[in-house]
């Protein structure tokens, strides 16, 4: 199922960004560039999942859980762009708001998620329900 190959890649890019390592006090600019790379490598995955996302095609009856999901695609492609922004940041200060904004729109993954889970059980048992009354 395709959807089940879009939540694992979005897991993965979940596993990644929560991997990346915070960004020590005194990094060197090549290892500022590495890691900015890595990041945007991260951020263009992200993208490219949210298209996917946005382009599935589905019923009517499944308008709820897909709108979970293309808020999930959408969280992970900002906690993506934070993360790259995050990497390329010298300031401080910018360095731990885009930090804290990571964390937050990875939590907004999983609370997306969970819904868009929850949204297809309660299809699936309204389907079961109807099979069994009929």
């Amino acid at each position: 199922m395709a959807v089940n190959n879009i939540i694992k890649r979005m897991q993965d890019i979940v596993a990644a960004i929560n991997a990346f390592e915070q960004t020590p006090a005194n990094i060197t600019e090549p290892e500022r560039e590495n890691r900015s790379r890595q990041a945007l490598a991260f951020e263009n995955n992200a993208n490219a999942l949210s298209n996917k996302v946005l382009a599935l095609r589905h019923s009517k009856e499944l308008n709820d859980a897909h709108a979970e999901l293309v808020a999930a695609s959408e969280s992970t492609r900002s906690a993506a762009h934070a993360l790259y922004s995050y990497a390329q940041q010298e300031n401080p200060e910018e360095i731990q708001a885009q930090y804290k904004q990571v964390r937050i729109q990875i939590a907004q993954v999983a609370t997306y998620l969970g819904r868009f889970r929850s949204s297809i059980e309660v299809l699936r048992s309204n389907y079961q329900q109807t099979q069994t009354e009929q």
